[in-house]
């Protein structure tokens, strides 16, 4: 099928209201005006068979997938959907795979209120690139270079779940079906922590946030980087209960602390909003604290507590689906 054919057919289906939109899909460009006091927030990433989904994987987990990604980072800064633009590549014009990852990415726009207003579709491995725009209100977006000492570290609910979930398509012959289904679901179905991000920002409940793509250990580092203090994190908060029950602990807080694929914000606050915000927002816990440098500390870092006492983590680094 012809390019012109695939996006009348399939990506025309997912547009959505988007105010201020002049012109959407179907000329060479887009036309949208922003509106008047705010600032647009970009995003863009890039998915790419058997780095970020494997070749089992539904069609309409990718679509969602590929959308959730990309809306994650929209909530870390707390900004308000608003666009979107698809860059496909696909080996061949499967129309039944196209239709029903369409399916996943429109259920997820529609979801999240924000709109496609561009596509491009080519020949080529299989590859996607979206973009994404929200609005936010000046000096209100959650940058990573906000938080302060005596802030709370928290994160915005349970992590690991799809790390295992990986670990169980990695592995289908030691797998228990039915146990792995939820576990499968947190990877390939991510759930983009807007409201949070939102309320964070307009309320200025939160001072730094970030998603966590590529797992806390590493993630958490880049706000310390940015901001310039310890987070003091406990590891009595990593228990793993909720992970299956084989796993020792140490490999609880390998899925746990550096997993990756959460996408579940990370941000902290001032004790004194911690209240309203689990009112709102119940899941999220807190999970430690940031402090100054010492006298004799030179790098930011993640200090691991244990009974209150530091301890040496050995945490593998983050891979896309490594076998």
């Amino acid at each position: 099928m012809a390019e012109f054919s695939l996006i009348e057919k399939y990506l025309s289906r997912v547009t959505g209201q988007c105010e201020g939109l002049e012109l959407g899909i179907g000329d060479d460009c887009a036309l949208w005006q922003p509106p008047a006091g705010k600032q647009l927030a970009l995003s863009m990433d890039t998915l790419n068979l058997d780095v970020h989904f494997l070749a089992c994987s539904p069609a309409h987990s990718i679509g969602h997938k590929a959308l959730a990604v990309n809306l994650s980072d929209l909530a870390a800064m707390g900004a308000q959907p608003v666009w979107c633009s698809l860059a496909l590549s696909l080996p061949d014009a499967d129309e039944l795979w196209l239709a029903e990852f369409c399916r996943g990415f429109a259920e997820l726009a529609k979801q999240s209120g924000i709109a496609l207003i561009g596509g491009d579709t080519t020949s080529g491995p299989l590859s996607i690139t979206v973009q994404v725009a929200g609005l936010i209100e000046p000096g209100k977006a959650l940058r990573r270079s906000n938080a302060l000492a005596g802030d709370l570290i928290c994160i915005s609910d349970r992590l690991g779940e799809a790390a295992c979930g990986l670990d169980m398509l990695l592995k289908p012959l030691v797998t228990d079906i039915k146990q792995a289904k939820p576990f499968i679901k947190c990877l390939e179905y991510p759930n983009p922590q807007l409201q949070l991000g939102q309320y964070l920002s307009e309320r200025a409940a939160g001072h730094a946030c970030l998603d966590l793509s590529d797992g806390l250990a590493s993630d958490l580092a880049h706000i310390c980087r940015a901001s310039k203090v310890v987070a003091e994190v406990d590891l009595e908060h990593f228990s793993g209960e909720h992970l299956p029950k084989n796993l020792t602990q140490q490999q609880a807080y390998q899925k746990q602390l550096a997993g990756g694929d959460d996408y579940q914000l990370c941000f902290t606050l001032n004790a004194s909003e911690l209240a309203a915000v689990q009112r709102q927002f119940p899941q999220v816990q807190v999970i430690g604290k940031m402090r100054q440098l010492a006298s004799h500390e030179v790098t930011p870092h993640i200090e691991w507590l244990k009974n209150g006492q530091a301890v040496a983590l050995q945490l593998k680094g983050f891979e896309h689906f490594s076998k």
